[in-house]
């Protein structure tokens, strides 16, 4: 039974990508504009292609996660080392980066001990909010943040690098 259902789902695999292969269609007039319609077509099949793949083409990160589904799909050992940390649970990374932000400039009374339990005895509701309930996973957090933060810094240097040796008209 298990082997049928296999073969069953394998056999509907094969027949969305056939259906996702076929040639796309757009119209022929103007005859002139090639280039526009070549694009049409061209965008026509990305749209079954996201599609086929139940991703939103009009979402941000749409082509990272065909790029993921792509990876899975077709190398199936495919992971990650050194992957980006992250700063808490997916529904809270921008509180925990807000809350990172604040840490950051919270300054400890003097003789008062702990930065993280003393950040954390105030900031409890915003702790709460990001689901950070003891010093030691805040001090987690905060670990996770920074990371991220320099990783984020290094990004934009190498962003402003890329744009100035482009405004110089240096080739790469």
């Amino acid at each position: 039974m298990l082997y049928d259902l296999r073969k069953a789902k394998a056999r509907r695999k094969k027949a969305a990508r056939r259906e996702l292969n076929r040639p796309m269609f757009v119209p022929c007039f103007p005859a002139e504009d090639y280039a526009a319609r070549q694009q049409a077509a061209v965008a026509a099949w990305y749209v079954r292609i996201f599609e086929f793949y139940n991703i939103d083409p009009a979402a941000p990160s749409c082509w990272h996660q065909l790029a993921w589904r792509l990876a899975r799909e077709l190398f199936p050992d495919f992971q990650l080392t050194n992957a980006q940390p992250k700063a808490g649970n997916p529904g809270t990374r921008e509180k925990v980066m807000r809350l990172f932000e604040v840490f950051e400039n919270y300054q400890v009374p003097a003789g008062a001990g702990s930065k993280y339990k003393n950040f954390w005895r105030e900031h409890r509701a915003e702790c709460a909010a990001c689901k950070i309930k003891t010093a030691e996973s805040l001090r987690l957090a905060m670990g996770r943040a920074r990371r991220l933060a320099e990783r984020d810094r290094a990004n934009v240097e190498l962003l402003l690098h890329a744009a100035a040796v482009k405004a110089y008209g240096i080739e790469s």
